[in-house]
């Protein structure tokens, strides 16, 4: 009579099945790799393969902890921008490569054939070819890896079982591995299975602290890329702000107005000159000069000292502003202003920064020297006992 802490046979199945790719499918693997790729010459492989191993990082192909177990052979060099191996590191080689890892190196620089299915489903029983083999043992690989019941009766293990078998005798030169005999012999209820669940529970462990490992380390990359964001986020709303503003100010520009700082600090001249006028007198001699302002392009205006030329210019152009005409004062600077105006009118005072600022631009407001001094009318105001 079987006791109940036997297992049933469905389950024993299952245990089988799992022991076969967990245990044997990566030893037979690995045999077939050093073929491949000689342990001797492993190093020099990896750094012929440098570019590919990179984008297969890249791409998730290759995890976190499959790469350090790559940068740990000796011999290999890689790209600086890689963080270097703690001191210390064990050097590893193929037997501290698992089942995906060398699948993965064998399909991208083994130059095996592709199976007709592609690498990442089952091929057809009849395909033998390495490249089918190694599809195969991935596929049964990765379905007990996303499996979650606990047995499988007698025709799905028979089934998949020789094909698993096929896979792996075709790998090792078409002589049956003697592990697979072994499993089928294994003892499930006895001692030994205590040892090979024991040996499972520790695999299972590894395999979960690598992906915690892995995880920390998405989980740090995704930390890093949600700051860069928000700071491009941020760049991006200031070029946002800073080209509505540009677009703004250049369509106030095509408007014929000043731009909006120069505008602002003439306003605030201008004020201090309204100010000033309201103790103004007008003369004959502001009506001399206002008509020289309607009939030329370039005033001059000359008289002696203190009879007022600042005065009656600032006077005149107030009395311009009045009717439509924008004021835009010339102060004292060697930078030209970026745009042309309609009227210009000196003060003989000014007259020497006038000729020192024609000699740097060559022009006053977009008009060159030789039309100011062709179109320039002086404007005399007359002697203090006229006024």
């Amino acid at each position: 009579m079987a006791s109940n802490s036997q297992l049933t046979e469905e389950e024993r199945n299952l245990i089988r099945f799992n022991l076969l790719n967990f245990k044997v499918s990566p030893d037979i693997v690995r045999r077939f790799f050093d073929g491949v790729f000689p342990p001797a010459q492993l190093a020099q492989t990896i750094n012929s393969g440098m570019k590919k191993i990179i984008n297969l990082k890249n791409t998730k192909r290759i995890n976190a902890a499959q790469l350090e177990i790559l940068m740990s052979v000796t011999g290999t060099i890689w790209p600086p921008y890689l963080p270097p191996m703690p001191l210390g590191t064990k050097p590893s080689s193929s037997k501290d490569f698992d089942l995906t890892l060398m699948i993965c190196l064998l399909r991208n620089l083994g130059g095996l054939l592709t199976p007709s299915n592609g690498w990442d489903q089952l091929p057809p029983p009849n395909e033998t070819a390495p490249g089918a083999d190694l599809a195969t043992l991935k596929w049964y690989r990765n379905q007990l890896a996303h499996m979650t019941i606990t047995s499988m009766d007698i025709n799905e293990f028979t089934d998949k079982w020789t094909r698993v078998d096929n896979s792996l005798t075709s790998l090792n030169k078409g002589q049956r591995p003697y592990e697979v005999t072994e499993i089928l012999n294994y003892d499930l209820d006895g001692e030994q299975a205590k040892i090979l669940a024991h040996a499972e529970l520790t695999l299972l462990k590894k395999e979960y602290m690598e992906c915690e490992k892995e995880k920390e380390q998405i989980e740090s990359v995704l930390s890093i890329c949600v700051k860069e964001k928000e700071q491009i986020e941020s760049v991006l709303s200031i070029c946002v702000k800073e080209k509505e503003q540009i677009e703004s100010d250049l369509y106030h520009y095509k408007e014929g107005n000043l731009p909006k700082n120069i505008a602002d600090a003439n306003a605030r001249l201008v004020e201090t000159w309204l100010k000033d006028d309201k103790s103004f007198y007008e003369t004959r001699g502001t009506d001399f000069v206002y008509k020289k302002v309607k009939e030329f392009t370039c005033i001059l205006v000359t008289s002696n000292s203190g009879l007022g030329k600042t005065a009656t210019i600032r006077h005149i152009a107030l009395k311009l502003q009045q009717a439509g005409f924008e004021i835009v004062p010339e102060k004292e600077s060697d930078q030209a202003l970026p745009f042309p105006v309609d009227l210009i009118v000196l003060s003989e005072d000014n007259l020497e920064q006038v000729c020192h600022f024609l000699a740097l631009h060559g022009n006053i407001c977009g008009y060159p020297r030789a039309f100011l001094l062709n179109n320039l009318a002086a404007a005399a105001l007359p002697p203090l006992t006229q006024l």
